[in-house]
């Protein structure tokens, strides 16, 4: 949806989220597509108008263009001043926490989202 409506830059994600997205993104709009057919049946019951899917096949493959692969550990300049490390999450394949380091001024933060964690030492994590 991003991408559609005018979103140009940069998707990070996991070298993993990145190989899965090229399988299921391509997949997905055609559940969206129908879907929205069937709501929009739902709703012209009522009088009211279709609706459309959130995303086309065309939409999902232009992102896919978007896509920058990144490895766990390893920070990347993401905009001025901010450096994102993804770390592995081990809840699924791709899974990541993120850590953002910002430089503002003589002013440093550093945030964490960690999202939906798993457990560590399981043949997913290694």
């Amino acid at each position: 949806m991003l991408c559609r409506d005018g979103f140009a830059g940069k998707i990070h994600c996991t070298d993993a989220t990145a190989d899965l997205c090229r399988i299921m993104l391509v997949d997905r709009p055609h559940i969206q597509e129908q879907d929205a057919l069937f709501v929009s049946k739902i709703r012209a019951r009522k009088k009211l108008p279709p609706v459309a899917p959130l995303y086309t096949q065309t939409d999902a493959i232009t992102s896919l263009d978007h896509l920058s692969s990144i490895r766990y550990n390893q920070p990347v300049a993401v905009a001025n001043g901010v450096t994102a490390t993804w770390l592995d999450a081990g809840h699924i394949l791709g899974s990541a926490m993120i850590v953002l380091d910002i430089e503002e001024g003589s002013r440093k933060f550093r945030f964490a989202f960690t999202g939906d964690i798993g457990r560590g030492n399981n043949d997913i994590s290694k």
